[in-house]
């Protein structure tokens, strides 16, 4: 991938030490994020509730991030609107979120 990337002229050649090292960190990240599968730590009747963002690019986990995977209780999905840095970090989708979560504490 490297190599095609330089010979299109996309990244210079003197960058590919730095790509390189990028590329294999993220394949890292990636790996161990689909390869993980501890037993599960909690007991079925815990509340698991997940919230994700609607423009997740993390498709292959499934709907639920491969919890299910691991836990075999029931998991509560909530989808806001946005990226998982906006909905944290941009007010209306904030907004959101805490609603969200006083909803749920409140029960």
């Amino acid at each position: 991938m490297i190599s095609s990337l330089v010979s299109t002229g996309v990244v210079p050649a003197e960058s590919t030490s730095d790509l390189r090292q990028a590329v294999t960190s993220f394949y890292h990240k990636v790996w161990m994020l689909y390869d993980y599968r501890p037993s599960s730590v909690l007991r079925e009747s815990t509340r698991v509730t997940l919230v994700r963002a609607s423009d997740s690019s993390v498709q292959v986990l499934g709907e639920d991030y491969g919890l299910h995977d691991v836990y075999d209780g029931e998991v509560d999905i909530h989808v806001l609107q946005g990226t998982h840095s906006s909905i944290i970090t941009e007010p209306d989708s904030t907004s959101s979120l805490s609603r969200l979560i006083d909803t749920l504490l409140s029960g």
